[in-house]
């Protein structure tokens, strides 16, 4: 299990003050876990400041109490065979109610060197112009572009968009397009970390 933990920031802070991205497990990667003095800085933007927040593998569960909530669109059962993440939003580290604000599906390609991000998804209520917390789908591209880096893949994530997303994940995360795939490494994966986690 990958759990990830992030200090909250309200929503007119600035991320001046950063925390160090605590690994505690993965079941995705192969190589050594980071000692605290190699973890990257990180700092996940969200409006509540009370909140703790982390990324973490989905536990079996999930996965009904995801359908039963009906704010994903997407049937997530259909991922149970790949790597799915969750971003989540707790009230404080002792809580046992969490929200799931976010999900990835991330399936490793070890002989090609590349992680492929299989699917992707906001909650509903973070979706759109009235979301109530923003930089989420950020949060998880780059967490699976830092799973590629931690696996020696130079950060080379893979997925296959929608046509009208295109240019979102193009000019707004830093992929780059090959033929019908868009893809990010080594520099613009550096970045994309960089921006959000």
């Amino acid at each position: 299990m990958v759990i990830r933990s992030f200090t909250p920031l309200s929503s007119g802070e600035k991320a001046f003050g950063m925390t160090n991205l605590q690994l505690v497990h993965s079941s995705v990667s192969k190589r050594k876990e980071p000692s605290d003095s190699q973890a990257p800085n990180t700092v996940l933007m969200l409006y509540k400041p009370a909140s703790f927040n982390r990324i973490e593998s989905l536990e079996l569960n999930d996965f009904k109490r995801i359908k039963k909530s009906k704010q994903f669109e997407f049937d997530w059962t259909l991922e149970k065979k790949h790597h799915v993440f969750k971003i989540v939003k707790k009230e404080n580290s002792n809580s046992t109610n969490e929200e799931i604000l976010g999900l990835i599906s991330l399936i490793d390609f070890p002989s090609e060197l590349r992680l492929h991000i299989n699917l992707i998804e906001n909650s509903n209520e973070n979706k759109g112009k009235n979301k109530k917390i923003d930089r989420i789908a950020g949060c998880l591209l780059a967490f699976a572009v830092q799973v590629a880096f931690e696996k020696g893949y130079l950060g080379f994530a893979s997925l296959i968009p929608k046509t009208l997303l295109i240019p979102l994940y193009v000019n707004k995360y830093g992929f780059s397009r090959y033929g019908r795939q868009l893809a990010i490494e080594k520099k613009a994966a550096i970045e994309l970390i960089q921006k959000y986690l």
